[in-house]
């Protein structure tokens, strides 16, 4: 990726992209953080119903070394989505998503294969429930169309296996009885998710569009609103200096050789601030060290600027200091590299949970984020146009 593929750009791409190649991850990275921790509790959940039912039935279970099986296969399916859902990778990748699926459709069919006996039961199948339970799990992180084929993939495979098991056993209530109790934790999974993400990809798509649109519509009042930010800081800077000449200039009710060179002092003062702040970088303006001698932050994009705002002021308010910005070429790649340091004085744990919501944006926003908390000081870097 080229610096030029811009974060503006890949947003609104996304917002372009059928519902198909987009998820609710990438759309809004923040507002979805919740749903790993709901993947690690649906996971943890998973495997406890999976190894509780498994010890339950072990004495009926005529084929033990399948349900060992089994339970490895899901293990496995669990602890990668965990890993692959994790804020600190920047999406889901379909083939995470597929690994998953087809551990989790696998250790459904070992078990229903480790349990099938001279009497057909889905009483004791945990297989079915425990797919579904994976496919909650990965349901915010990949689009609706790869949860929907997910599901009816698995339900397939589980209602021949079942088929095909109900053919030569005598089934109390029938076959298609049969067949839909096994299948029915997979569809309504399926389907519920599927319907939950489809709505909320239109909301989300709705708002960031009406949120560009505002954008668009505001930008005419940029330079008026910047305007007055600084004249209000001059009226701070500058009034101190400038009162006492007014003050003489009416009580005596002329203009002295004295008043003249005060003013004179006072213009030039001003006119070497508009000089700086003509010549400040957006990050310079954010009152911290900046090391950019060849102002290479200017190419970053505006949600770039802000997610990069956004970190120094979250790094600001809980008492970081001594704030240090370094700007460079990312080496051997064409893209920009970032690396933001500073100091603290409290409990690491306590800092890193109270910037967790900036370091969601960040993964998504940039490539690369890795962080370092130390016991003294924490250091941020990220890369940008650069895969």
């Amino acid at each position: 990726m080229t610096p030029e593929r811009s974060a503006s750009e890949r947003m609104t791409s996304e917002l372009s992209a059928s519902e198909r190649n987009t998820s609710m991850q990438q759309l809004n990275p923040l507002g979805s953080a919740g749903s790993w921790e709901l993947a690690v509790v649906l996971g943890f959940a998973t495997l406890s119903y999976v190894l509780l039912s498994s010890v339950a039935n072990q004495a009926n279970t005529p084929h033990p070394f399948q349900m060992l099986l089994a339970v490895l296969f899901i293990s496995v399916a669990v602890i990668v989505n965990m890993v692959a859902s994790s804020p600190r990778n920047r999406e889901y990748r379909r083939n995470d998503f597929v690994f998953v699926v087809g551990m989790a459709l696998g250790a459904a069919v070992l078990q229903s294969s480790a349990s099938t006996g001279e009497v057909a039961s889905i009483a004791t199948d945990w297989g079915p429930l425990a797919f579904a339970g994976v496919l909650a799990a990965a349901g915010s992180f990949r689009p609706k169309n790869d949860l929907l084929w997910a599901g009816l993939l698995g339900a397939g495979i589980v209602a021949l296996q079942k088929t095909l098991e109900g053919l030569s056993a005598e089934l109390p209530f029938g076959l298609v009885y049969f067949v839909a109790n096994a299948i029915a934790p997979i569809v309504i999974i399926t389907l519920g998710q599927g319907a939950y993400t489809g709505y909320a990809m239109r909301s989300l798509k709705a708002w960031q569009r009406g949120i560009q649109q505002t954008q668009q519509d505001v930008t005419s009042f940029a330079g008026r609103g910047e305007a007055s930010r600084i004249s209000q800081e001059f009226l701070t800077e500058f009034g101190a200096g400038v009162q006492p000449i007014f003050t003489r200039i009416l009580n005596t009710g002329r203009i002295t050789e004295r008043d003249s060179r005060a003013a004179a002092g006072v213009a030039e003062r001003i006119r070497r601030r508009l000089v700086a702040i003509a010549q400040q970088t957006w990050l310079e303006r954010l009152a911290i060290k900046v090391v950019d001698p060849e102002r290479i932050a200017e190419r970053l994009d505006a949600p770039s600027r802000a997610a990069v705002t956004a970190l120094v002021s979250g790094l600001n308010a809980h008492a970081v200091t001594e704030l240090t910005v370094r700007v460079s070429e990312a080496p051997g790649k064409t893209g920009i590299t970032l690396h933001i340091s500073g100091a603290h004085g409290q409990s690491r744990l306590l800092l890193r949970t109270q910037l967790a919501p900036i370091f969601r944006v960040l993964y998504v926003v940039f490539y690369n984020v890795t962080s370092v908390f130390g016991a003294t000081t924490v250091t941020v870097q990220f890369d940008y146009g650069v895969e």
